[in-house]
């Protein structure tokens, strides 16, 4: 009685058969012809860390916004272009306390959001403890 199973065969695109076994068998050999040659592995690009940016840019209208309430018709923030300004900062901050930094630049941005946001109010809004949240997972997580 005859035990052997045949390998199943993988029909390629040019219309040759090839067993599971010899594409198994050839993966180490093309590794090694790759690194004969001189080919080099291929990185995972790391991935986009948007905080500074946003931080940049909340900075920018946080700024624009306290700069229109030194005005004298801009101390009560009534102003069509106060509004628009703290709405943005609004948005940005809501982006920046929910984003989890992938960067040490992240990490900075996302805390030092925290102490410029936070400043003043003695207690700190769900925001700001949800970006302070972010902040430390990124960390435990070993961003660096």
């Amino acid at each position: 009685m005859n035990m052997h199973q045949p390998t199943p065969k993988i029909k390629t695109q040019d219309g040759n058969t090839v067993s599971r076994r010899s594409i198994l068998g050839a993966a180490p050999a093309a590794g090694l012809a790759a690194f004969l040659i001189g080919a080099t592995p291929v990185k995972a690009a790391k991935a986009h860390d948007p905080l500074p940016e946003l931080f940049a840019e909340w900075q920018k209208w946080r700024k624009f916004e306290l700069d229109l309430s030194a005005l004298p018709e801009g101390g009560d923030f009534d102003m069509p272009e106060q509004i628009a300004a703290s709405d943005r900062c609004e948005v940005l901050s809501k982006k920046i306390a929910h984003t989890k930094p992938t960067t040490a630049a992240g990490v900075a941005a996302q805390l030092e959001w925290l102490d410029v946001d936070s400043h003043g109010l003695e207690c700190m809004c769900d925001l700001n403890i949800s970006g302070l949240r972010s902040a430390i997972a990124a960390l435990k997580g070993g961003v660096v």
